[in-house]
């Protein structure tokens, strides 16, 4: 992906920041949206099995994590989020072969996401989308492809680390940039029975 969106989603060369918003429905990063997600990441042509849900659940986070504070240099506190939340557009179609990915591929990508980082949710599969490649003759332009679309949340100490990792996404998949979007930040709200301040306060 080397190319300039024309319908408002701009590719992120180098996979730099971004700070728009996306509509976003269902579960965010730390959670599986649910299995039939699982099943579904490609162009839902094949029966792939995957792991149950309860195998993908993220370890239990410490209370320092859930409940990090901090204190600038006022000396007023304040909470740290539980999780920075992430857009990632991956497109099915190689840039350099034209092959189409394989459905399997992205079912492998997501379950090493969710073992590695906590969590995902499968946003949208398959969805249309156009750029505009300025290394090509004006009229073999638009380019189109479809894209799966992620949602992926991870602490504030891992954002690099989920950077790098959609670096070598970006190489895996055969596209010179991924669309890396910072979509905002999340906090988990817990159950109080459930709540590890309170309990470690009990």
């Amino acid at each position: 992906m080397e190319r300039r969106s024309i319908i408002g989603v701009e590719p992120v060369a180098w996979i730099q920041r971004q700070e728009l918003h996306l509509s976003a429905v269902g579960k965010v990063g730390g959670l599986i949206h649910d299995q039939a997600s699982l099943l579904h990441t490609g162009l839902q042509r094949h029966d792939k099995k995957v792991a149950p849900v309860d195998r993908l659940r993220p370890a239990r986070r410490s209370l320092a994590l859930c409940c990090a504070r901090l204190t600038d240099q006022r000396g007023i506190s304040f909470e740290m989020p539980d999780l920075i939340v992430f857009n990632i557009l991956i497109p099915h179609t190689d840039n350099a072969t034209a092959i189409v990915h394989a459905p399997e591929k992205f079912d492998s990508w997501l379950l090493t996401v969710v073992e590695r980082f906590g969590g995902a949710t499968v946003m949208g599969v398959a969805l249309r989308g156009l750029w505009f490649d300025q290394s090509l003759p004006r009229e073999a332009n638009p380019i189109e492809d479809h894209n799966n679309w992620y949602k992926v949340g991870v602490e504030p100490a891992r954002v690099e680390e989920l950077r790098e990792f959609v670096r070598t996404t970006a190489h895996d998949f055969g596209q010179k940039c991924l669309y890396f979007e910072r979509a905002g930040e999340a906090d988990f709200v817990w159950d109080p029975a459930h709540d590890p301040a309170r309990r470690a306060q009990g």
